[in-house]
């Protein structure tokens, strides 16, 4: 409702209670509109900016996890205490990346589906072995996931296995592709790709903010407008010195803005 068809419309003449019961009616709905906007606006928000952490969690793991394969097969044996230690390195960044997951699904990503496909497939190639390892080859050296995810190591076992097949544990972690490490690196790999399902929910979500900001504007600006009429209502009564409209006395003063206090 423009101002100037009110003034028109009411020129010399105070205004009905009809007429601003019905403009401050649109403006209450307006201003609830804006405020479910802004509700879904935060909330997509926080989706986006945990979809964020998790991308760059699982970046960072891919890239330790590759490290930790050991590259080509060396013409050596491997030396056992540093495959001992690439193993508790790729537990402690896997339990890193883990502990990232739950904090997001109590937090920013709580109920997400891209977060709950990265950590059922994480923990099921852990649990099955994959393409190369076989299933229960991880506990044999002494590595489990325990009921939070987290992978424990067992000190006496990982000793043991490294005492008596170092080259096999080493294998574990890397061998052509299919060990361990390659296999969680590669994994997290099909998460960060540009067709990922983190990509596309963080594209999905990003169309929705920009629908949700176009809306915003167009509210805004209804808004300011009702606002101006509801302002031109009130100076108008104070002028004829109407004073039932607001439920004040007839002629006493105030601003144009009273009725915002």
């Amino acid at each position: 409702m423009a101002t100037s068809s009110i003034n028109a419309n009411h020129a010399g003449t105070a205004p009905s209670t009809d007429v601003y019961n019905r403009v401050q009616q649109t403006l209450s709905s307006q201003n609830t509109g804006v405020a479910k906007l802004n509700a879904t606006l935060a909330r997509d928000q926080t989706r986006l900016s945990g979809l964020g952490q998790l991308h760059s969690a699982l970046a960072t793991f891919q890239a330790k996890a590759a490290s930790l394969a050991g590259g080509k097969t060396a013409s050596t044996a491997p030396d056992a205490a540093q495959t001992g230690k690439n193993v508790r390195a790729l537990v402690a960044a896997y339990n890193e990346l883990n502990q990232k997951m739950l904090a997001l699904q109590g937090g920013d990503l709580k109920g997400d589906v891209a977060l709950g496909q990265v950590s059922r497939q994480m923990a099921q190639l852990l649990k099955t072995g994959g393409d190369g390892v076989a299933a229960g080859a991880l506990a044999k050296a002494g590595v489990t996931l325990d009921a939070s995810g987290n992978l424990q190591v067992d000190d006496k076992k990982l000793a043991a296995a490294l005492a008596a097949d170092a080259g096999g544990v080493a294998r574990l972690l890397g061998n052509g592709g299919k060990g361990m490490a390659e296999q969680l690196a590669a994994r997290a790999g099909t998460f960060t790709a540009d067709n990922s399902v983190i990509r596309h929910e963080a594209s999905t979500l990003n169309k929705e903010i920009t629908a949700i900001n176009g809306k915003r504007a167009v509210l805004s600006k209804a808004l300011t407008t009702q606002a101006n009429a509801l302002a031109a209502l009130y100076t108008q009564q104070a002028q004829t010195g109407g004073g039932g409209l607001l439920g004040g006395a007839s002629g006493a003063s105030g601003t144009a803005f009273d009725f915002l206090a």
